[in-house]
Parts: structure tokens; sequence; C-alpha cells
């Protein structure tokens, strides 16, 4: 993920830009959650995103075997290794959002990953992205709509 963050953008946005970086550190540098968020607060200035990156992040990472397997019953042809690790980490975040988070509207993680895709992937990652997301948003509605009932 080449470029700086937008800080332009909402602050929810910018917590799942900060977010997928931590997860690239853990998936690309093989760091632990700990020393990826470490290296990451020096880049981000304080603020309400820090609020909510160690919650995020770690919540994600914790439930990275069980995030993969609902991408991988998504993604028919691919195997999660093979998806690129921006994209593996977007999707990890958006499935994790999905599962854990049914106070954000489905349509509006699916988005929010697909702009960040469209930010910092290639041509072909936002519409990877939000295929992905959209089978994973289906397959958990039910799950999601039994949430809001309660």
């Amino acid at each position: 993920m080449p470029r700086h963050p937008d800080r332009t953008a909402t602050r929810r946005r910018r917590l799942r830009e900060a977010v997928v970086r931590v997860l690239y550190a853990i998936d690309v540098g093989r760091l632990d959650v700990d020393a990826a968020l470490d290296g990451y607060r020096n880049y981000l200035a304080e603020g309400p995103v820090q609020q909510d990156l160690d919650e995020w992040a770690r919540a994600v990472a914790g439930r990275r075997e069980e995030l993969d397997e609902l991408i991988r019953k998504a993604s028919t042809h691919w195997r999660i290794e093979r998806i690129g690790a921006l994209e593996r980490c977007l999707l990890r975040l958006g499935t994790w959002e999905l599962l854990a988070r049914p106070d954000i509207p489905a349509r509006a993680t699916i988005n929010e990953a697909v702009e960040i895709a469209r930010r910092y992937g290639g041509e072909e990652s936002p519409a990877f992205v939000n295929g992905i997301l959209d089978r994973v948003a289906r397959s958990l509605a039910p799950r999601r709509a039994e949430v809001r009932e309660e």
C-alpha cells in the first residue's frame, strides 16, 4: 500500500485504511499484531482513528481462520493463498465487518472496501473485492438479520 491515507476521507474510511495497513504488515511482514500496531502508531497521528484501531485490528487478526474460511467458500475459483495480499487483507476486514458489525450496513462495508481497493489495488481489485464480499454478505444475511431483531 504505497500511498498515504486520504486525510479528507471519513473517519471510518481512515480507520479501515489503517486496519488494512496493519493487517498487511501482519500478512506480508509476518509480524504479530502487537508489532504491526506499534509500527503503524508511529505513522498515524493521534486522533479518533487510533481509538478504534487496536480493537478492529485485533478482532480481525484474532478471527483470521474463521474469516479465511468464509472467504474460501465465497471465492469458488481462488485459493486464499493465491489472492493478492492487499485484496486478502481487504476481504478479511470486510468479512469481519459483515460478521461482527451488523450495525454497519452490508452495502456500506462493501462499498468502502471497493473504494479502498480502487485507491490502492490493481485494475481488477475493485470488482474482485466486490464480488467476494457480496457473496459473503449474502451467506451471512440470515445471521445479520437475527442480530438486528434482538
